[in-house]
This record gives C-alpha cells, structure tokens and sequence, in this order.
C-alpha cells in the first residue's frame, strides 16, 4: 500500500448510499446471481463521506439479510482502516467469505 500510485491517480473516493448498494444486490440476486463482490479504492474507508464510519461493516451486515444471496466478497481493504467491526462482521455473516484481498 505505501508504494502504491492508485489512490493518486484515482482521485477522491465516493460513497454511493447503502440503499442503492442494496436495492442493485438485491436486483442483481432476483436474476439469479449468487455471489457479489464489493469492491472499492478502500472499502474499509466506505461510510466517510456520509459521515458514518461503521458503514462497511453495517453493509456487510446487511448484505447477510438478503435472501438468496449465497456469497459475498470484498477486496481492497487498507489495514489502515480494518475495524473490529468489520472483522466482528465477517465472522458473524454466514455469506460474508472468510478471505481477505
């Protein structure tokens, strides 16, 4: 991570909003898709702009409530920002893969 140039060559990070995340996973599950991937520049760093620094970990959650969902992954965490949330998160979500990108 420290000698990585694509945080300065991507710009500012944005948020989308939580319901939009969960309303496209939620589309995306009712045609049949079993396994979503969210990914990010810092997916650890998700909630920022919305003021919410628990944001990732409540999403991770929340993708566990969505029915039919079988699995879910993320990559691009920056230890920087990995919370004990998130890590309670992974390990109480059944759909939430015990793997770390």
């Amino acid at each position: 991570c420290t000698f990585c140039i694509v945080p300065a060559l991507r710009g500012k990070e944005k948020d989308r909003r939580p319901g939009d995340i969960l309303a496209e996973i939620q589309a995306l599950v009712a045609e049949g898709v079993l396994e979503i991937t969210l990914l990010g520049q810092n997916v650890n760093a998700y909630g920022a702009e919305f003021g919410d620094a628990g944001a990732f970990a409540k999403l991770l959650r929340a993708c566990g409530e969505v029915e039919g969902l079988e699995r879910v992954r993320f990559t691009s965490p920056h230890p920087r920002d990995f919370t004990d949330d998130v890590i309670a998160a992974m390990a109480e979500t059944a759909n939430v893969m015990p793997q770390l990108h």
